[in-house]
């Protein structure tokens, strides 16, 4: 519990920050898709959920809209002329 507890503080500092996301898993009409950020590790860390229209194998630039204890929930943004560094942990 404690360690959800600092996870999710930490993640709230993220909201409204851009990142680049590799999109995982395809959107079905039942949840956004499914990516991870560059922080992300698989089958370690949590997952990102991206609203807008993206396929499997996408990587694209997202904001930040909402932080749970290990996941993140984000939209698509317009790509930034300068790249986006990573996540913070």
């Amino acid at each position: 519990a404690l360690q959800q507890e600092i996870s999710h503080k930490k993640h709230q500092a993220l909201l409204g920050q851009h990142y680049w996301a590799l999109v995982e898993e395809d959107p079905t009409p039942r949840r956004p898709a499914v990516g991870r950020l560059s922080s992300q590790a698989p089958d370690i860390d949590g997952v990102v959920h991206i609203d807008g229209a993206v396929v499997s194998g996408d990587l694209v630039c997202v904001e930040i809209t909402a932080a749970k204890a290990y996941d993140f929930m984000a939209r698509v943004v317009p790509s930034p002329a300068t790249p986006v560094g990573s996540a913070e942990r």
